[in-house]
Parts: C-alpha cells; structure tokens; sequence
C-alpha cells in the first residue's frame, strides 16, 4: 500500500507479461497506483505454486499485516478486471448534486471555508479519478458530482460541453461592481463560477485537477493552500516533480506560445520559497537550466498586501507544473540591490522576473501585478515572445533582516503620516497631470490620423472618378473614329 491509497501489482518472472497491462496500468490515477514485481530477483514478494504472470490488488485502506483473504488476485490477463477492483475499494466522498441541491452545498462550503469543486458529467456514476480528488482535498475542497445537467445549469455553469470541471465560491458584493442586481447591498454574498481552463492546466487528469483547484484554493482561501501543498497528496505529487526536473530536456523545456500547460499533462503545485541570502545559490543555483520566477512583493509578511500579492505568485506556480520554473518571492522593498541587478524599482512593487541563471538574462514585468498578466510574462519568456536582456550585475542578496528593517520604519513613521500624506497628494496631482497630458496628446493623434485617413480616402475616389472619365472619354474617341471610317467605305463602293 502507498500511503493510503491502492496498488495493483503485476507480477510477472517465468510468465509473460501480457500486451494490455501496460495500456491499463497507464489508466492508474490518483489514489491508484500501478507496480510491477520480478519474480526472479523478488521471489519473496510472489506467492509460491501460482501461474505466473498473475495481478494482486491491494483494496483502499489495507496494509500488509491485514487478513490475506482480503487481497485479490486476478489472471495476468485481467488487468482491466483488477484495475475495476481497485477502483471499486476507493470510497465515495463526493457530493451528489442536482438543480435542488447545489446552492445548498455551495453555501455548506463557503462556511466551511472550503472550495466546491464539481464535476458536470453526462454519465450517471462519479469516476474513479473524482472519487481520488475527493479523498484527496477533503480538508480543502468539498468535491461534487453533477450528472446529467439541463441546458439551463449547462449556461448557468458555462459550460459547453462535457464532461467538465467547474469551480464555485462565495464572494462578498463590492462597492460599484457593475455586474451586481440592481439594490444588491455592499458586503452581500455573491457566488463566483470558474471553469476549468483546459488552455491553461492541460487534459483533466488527477495531478491537473489537482492543480486547478490548489490555483483556485491560492487566491480564494489562501491560509489553506499550504496544508493542501504539504498534505499527503501534495507532497507526493511535488516529490515526482522534484525527480523529473532535473532532467535538463524535462517537459516543458521547449514552451510553446499558449498559455501554461497546454496540449502538457500538468504536474504537482510547486512549492514557492522565500529568497534568504542563505538560500539564493540553493533556490536558484548559478549553472542550472531551470528558470527564476521572482516575486518582488510590496513587503514581507507584515504588509497588509502581503497574502494577496503571494497568491498572485502561487497561483502562477499553479499554473505552470509542467514549465521549467521554480517561484520564490522577496521583500522587495528590503532588499533593494538584489531588486537593482533586475531593474526594480520600489516604485514598482509589486512586480514579477523571469531569470535565466545560466544565461545571465532577464525579462522584466509590465503592468498591472495579476495572476492573468504574470503568466503572459512567464508563457511568453518560455516561447520567445518576450525578449530577454543581460543583468548589469551579478545578483546578489544582502544578509539584512527585512523585518527588524520593516519595524524600523514603522516607529520612524510614526510621526510623519501628514508629511506622507502630502507628499502622496502631490504625486497624484503629477500623475494627473502627466495622465491628462498623455491623454490630450492620444487624442491628438488620433484625431490627426483620421483627418489623413479622410483625407486620404477622398483623394483615392477623385482619382478614380478622374480615371474613369478619361477612359469613357477615350472610349467615345474610338466609336467616333469608327462610324467615320464605315461611311468612307460606303462612298468608295458607290
């Protein structure tokens, strides 16, 4: 048994293994686990005075020291039978919802600050990969089944075809949100959809899956994405990763111009570590191939931005299992020279890097700091779209204390908070003068453009009209010509 979940295991050593067991052990997922035994050289692992090649299933939930009669065997040449076996132990705990019932479980879940995860599905039983995620997440995400749902909970869902993964939250109603019933108060509780973004994570598989909801649990419920990380599951999965990505020509090494993941089966969520001077080499060592994706956060965890801008860094590893990248974050606002070898400026923060250690180059970000936008950075580094420039200078992270500097600023701004509030005031009255000035100036050149267009355009049609008179002009010459030329002809017969 690995952990506990399921392990069918092929035994095989005189006999041949057959076609179809590779095909089935592939089918392995989740909570079900595929192994094969060499009877020659593990002959005490295989029960004596029995045709080899035969398959042994371990039910969910037993050990080895569990009544021998509880284990089942099957011919080498069911695989498909033994796979069923397996699958069949793995208990239910998934929510069986309808039209009646869903809105109940949604609002269960967000008092118990959980994520509802469902799956639409045109067949009648959950499958075996549902029933592992449920087992799976059940401290994180309440996970459902929805059979056989109507067009309407079809349009309601987003949903064009399926089967399909939807996730459904709770979110309080904000001041000014335009899409909000009319008389909607501030602070109602509204429910929130999210699909499934096959782009983003991949074909639905158990680890996909996986990483859609940690993705989802990161920005929505961000004090338990750690134990879901850390968990069982979590751990397992980054630990298969782990041993995968030293492999120079990994998956994702070549990238692609769409979005993370696609057309790739998504790993484990990657852990994301915060920079020390002690662990830089280690994080992002000097002659690795593998890619530095570097949060540079407002402050540390004494910011009061400091879990949502993490979310937006934990969400993108979410969303790239499959690429070359390893995440960590930094007090940008601390340490300031590392943030200079990358160009960053505490104007800037938040803000995301993609560093090549190897290669001693760079791509900063632009723009809005957003789970969306940092993740067109990183898709667009790894397929060349964005281009990439030399550090100035070798990075190098100062061993400061980034909180003893935090509380130092705080009791030196005790006493300065109108002086920082003017000097806040004036910088908005610049920025607004310089934004009205940028927008005078667009407008200017827009309007210039188009009177060129016009312009433009009313001079290719006067041309066109003049040629088309000239022709018609000349095709009269010639039927003028003609009609002469006849009659002179008739003279000379006369």
């Amino acid at each position: 048994v690995v952990g506990d979940g399921v392990v069918g295991d092929g035994v095989v050593g005189d006999g041949v293994v057959p076609d179809d067991w590779a095909k089935v052990a592939a089918k392995a997922d989740g909570l079900i686990s595929a192994g094969e035994v060499d009877c020659k050289t593990s002959a005490k692992l295989c029960d004596s005075g029995v045709a080899l090649p035969y398959i042994k299933v371990y039910g969910f939930g037993l050990d080895e020291k569990d009544d021998i009669m509880a284990i089942e065997r099957f011919k080498g040449d069911q695989a498909a039978r033994a796979l069923q076996e397996a699958s069949d132990s793995l208990p239910d705990a998934t929510l069986k919802l309808n039209a009646m019932t869903t809105d109940h479980a949604m609002s269960a879940s967000a008092q118990e600050g959980r994520l509802l995860l469902i799956l639409l599905s045109n067949k009648s039983e959950p499958p075996t990969m549902l029933k592992s995620l449920a087992l799976a997440m059940e401290d994180q995400v309440a996970v459902g089944f929805y059979p056989n749902p109507d067009p309407q909970t079809m349009q309601r869902f987003q949903v064009p075809r399926l089967p399909m993964f939807v996730s459904m939250f709770a979110s309080e109603a904000m001041p000014g949100d335009e899409d909000l019933p009319p008389g909607t108060p501030p602070g109602a509780m509204q429910i929130g959809i999210k699909p499934y973004d096959p782009l983003m994570f991949g074909r639905p598989t158990f680890e996909s899956v996986f990483a859609f909801s940690f993705n989802m649990v990161a920005q929505l419920f961000p004090e338990n994405a750690d134990a879901m990380l850390s968990g069982e599951v979590g751990t397992r999965l980054r630990n298969a990763q782990g041993g995968a990505a030293g492999d120079e020509g990994g998956a994702g090494a070549s990238g692609g111009s769409g979005s993370a993941g696609a057309g790739k089966k998504a790993g484990a969520p990657k852990a994301v570590v915060e920079i020390s001077a002690a662990n830089w080499e280690e994080v992002c060592p000097p002659s690795s191939s593998t890619l530095c994706a570097i949060g540079f956060l407002s402050g540390g965890e004494e910011s009061p931005t400091f879990e949502d801008e993490l979310a937006v860094v934990k969400a993108s590893a979410a969303a790239h299992t499959s690429d070359p990248y390893v995440f960590a974050w930094v007090d940008g606002s601390c340490l300031l020279g590392f943030g200079e070898a990358f160009d960053v400026q505490p104007m800037g923060l938040p803000t995301m890097v993609a560093y090549s250690p190897k290669k001693q180059r760079f791509a900063g970000f632009v723009g809005v700091f957003g789970i969306e936008s940092v993740n067109d950075l990183l898709n667009g580094v790894l397929s060349g779209r964005v281009k990439t420039k030399p550090v100035y200078q070798a990075p190098v992270v100062d061993d400061v204390d980034c909180k003893a500097v935090a509380a130092e600023r705080a009791a030196a701004g005790e006493g300065g908070g109108d002086v920082a509030v003017e000097e806040e005031e004036d910088m908005g009255d610049f920025m607004a003068e310089i934004l009205a000035e940028e927008k005078a100036a667009k407008k200017a050149l827009e309007e210039e453009m188009k009177r060129e267009a016009e312009e433009k355009k009313a001079q290719e049609k006067a041309d066109k009209e003049a040629a088309k008179a000239a022709a018609k002009e000349a095709e009269g010459g010639k039927k003028k010509k003609s009609k002469k030329k006849k009659k002179k002809k008739k003279k000379s017969e006369l």
